[in-house]
């Protein structure tokens, strides 16, 4: 014979992270039964902290035939601001504190001679990072803010590099023979 488990009902409802666990354990009787005992476990329930709503900066780079400009909006497409006035300014990106804009620059259409400058999202604090004849490009933020990765041509092709946020610290990462190009950090920064 099948033995019959009957749960009884908690009075109150659980909550989100409990478990509830069962212990069969065997009756000694003329035909066996089985007692149902049950078990509530009871993690640490989380905090739920509601989380600050902010309005966040867009940054992004308006394309004319005179040049390029840096530009930052808010999230919901208003007090949209110019940063720069004069070249090729593309790829922004903003930093995890939102604090500041890395972006590549180039003073005309041909890719002769591009840099990476970072910016302060209020437009001040225009700061040169690589100084070098070939192209630097695509730079783009560690998720921590510690690192900005960008390509350049420094060596004879295309190659992956990092440096320190001032543009101390200029590393080739890839250090291949091949054309190395369009990197991407990892969501948490790792890899």
């Amino acid at each position: 014979t099948r033995p019959t488990i009957t749960p009884r009902r908690s009075p109150t409802p659980l909550p989100d992270t409990a478990t509830l666990r069962a212990t069969l354990t065997p009756r000694r009787s003329p035909t066996p039964l089985y007692s149902y005992t049950p078990t509530l476990e009871v993690s640490a329930i989380p905090t739920r902290t509601p989380t600050p709503v902010r309005i966040g900066k867009i940054a992004f780079c308006r394309i004319t035939s005179t040049g390029g400009d840096l530009y930052v909006m808010n999230e919901d497409g208003s007090n949209v601001t110019r940063l720069t006035y004069n070249g090729w300014n593309e790829w922004p990106s903003i930093s995890p504190d939102g604090s500041k804009i890395v972006f590549e620059y180039r003073r005309e259409i041909q890719f002769s001679n591009v840099d990476i400058y970072v910016i302060n999202v209020d437009g001040s604090g225009l700061t040169r990072l690589t100084n070098d004849t070939a192209m630097d490009q695509y730079p783009k933020w560690a998720p921590d803010g510690s690192k900005i990765l960008f390509i350049s041509g420094r060596d004879g092709n295309s190659e992956i590099y990092a440096m320190n946020p001032d543009g101390s610290g200029q590393t080739n990462l890839s250090n291949n023979p091949g054309s190395d190009s369009m990197a991407y950090w990892s969501p948490d920064g790792t890899k």
